[in-house]
């Protein structure tokens, strides 16, 4: 009996001293692999690209370059894209921008057809909504003088409160509480690391959600939704009245991008406000479907396009722009799978 005992005690004893060991050896991995925690290196994360303000007539806007002062040479056509920071390229060089590939594409293909020269300009804004599009349209369209302007609408740019600051500010607030209130997930890497898996696919699910309400939610919630239609449709009337052929992109969000897309309801939506106001658009969701999300971010904290994520979106924009003529009733869904 007290041999039996003492071989149960053995063995509870070298299980415990194992499984301490095998933690042990796994939180001075976590620490030495991992620096600060994650939500600290979210701004860094976000503000990988250098950013330069420009005064663009009485206003001051972050944008890749200042608008072109030249003259509009004879048998050019000008572009202007209009959108927030995945238009503006944050996390990747301006030659790899979906901009900069659509443009240079277009160049290319003109060269060898003797064509128009396309000059274009990004007036992607960082952390924009559709309200700052209009005031750099309304202080730069009439002296660039398009002749397409491309608005690139991201999910976010619908919804207020959601965009890459505020998170970042909203989710750093959360995890320091959670630090200051858990002394084991403030010393253990371990234990927090397990502990953010958790709280990041909370956080994904909030963000989701806040953008599906944000689109098909109650009247309250629908404010920001309604104030981008109407800027959209002042961009739209604008452009025509300047003699430019106006074009609507949608960006999705890089997320869970499977036959059952989480906002697929919320794209519906805006192709709905498209067709119903006879904008020409495109969903750019149909070429990235069935593709990961994670092989295309900037990195695991950026879910910016990456150069991939751009160089899908290029063909799929310079597709669209040559083959659906501007100003057609309804819009275009069928963005080109890139293999």
């Amino acid at each position: 009996m007290r041999r039996n005992l003492k071989a149960m005690i053995l063995r509870v004893t070298t299980l415990v001293v194992s499984l301490v060991f095998v933690l042990g050896v796994a939180e001075l991995g976590f620490r030495f692999l991992s620096a600060s925690p994650w939500y600290e290196r979210l701004p860094e994360e976000q503000q990988r690209t250098p950013r330069y303000e420009y005064s663009v007539g009485a206003s001051k806007f972050t944008l890749r370059f200042p608008p072109l002062k030249l003259p509009k040479l004879k048998g050019s056509q000008r572009m202007l894209f209009l959108g927030d920071s995945f238009t503006y390229g944050s996390g990747v060089k301006e030659s790899e921008t979906f901009v900069s590939l659509v443009t240079s594409r277009l160049n290319d293909n003109s060269k060898v057809s003797r064509g128009s020269v396309y000059e274009t300009f990004n007036g992607g804004v960082p952390a924009s909504m559709t309200r700052d599009w209009v005031e750099l349209f309304d202080e730069m369209a009439e002296e660039f003088q398009p002749d397409s302007v491309i608005v690139v609408f991201f999910l976010r740019d619908g919804v207020q409160g959601v965009t890459s600051i505020g998170q970042i500010n909203a989710i750093r607030n959360r995890m320091v509480r959670l630090s200051e209130h858990s002394i084991l997930y403030r010393f253990s890497r371990l234990w927090r690391y397990f502990i953010d898996r958790e709280v990041q696919k909370e956080l994904s699910a909030e963000y989701l959600g806040r953008l599906e309400s944000g689109y098909l939610g109650e009247e309250g919630e629908t404010i920001e939704w309604k104030s981008a239609q109407e800027n959209l449709k002042y961009l739209q009337l604008e452009s025509n009245r300047l003699g430019a052929n106006f074009y609507l992109v949608i960006f999705p969000v890089l997320f869970d991008l499977g036959a059952e897309y989480p906002l697929d309801g919320v794209v519906d939506e805006i192709l709905r406000f498209a067709n119903q106001e006879q904008m020409t658009a495109l969903s750019l969701l149909p070429a990235f479907r069935g593709l990961s999300a994670p092989d295309l971010w900037v990195s695991p904290l950026d879910q910016h396009p990456n150069g991939e994520g751009h160089a899908i979106a290029a063909e799929a924009i310079y597709d669209f722009l040559i083959n659906v003529p501007a100003g057609e009733a309804g819009f275009s869904e069928g963005a080109t799978l890139r293999k």
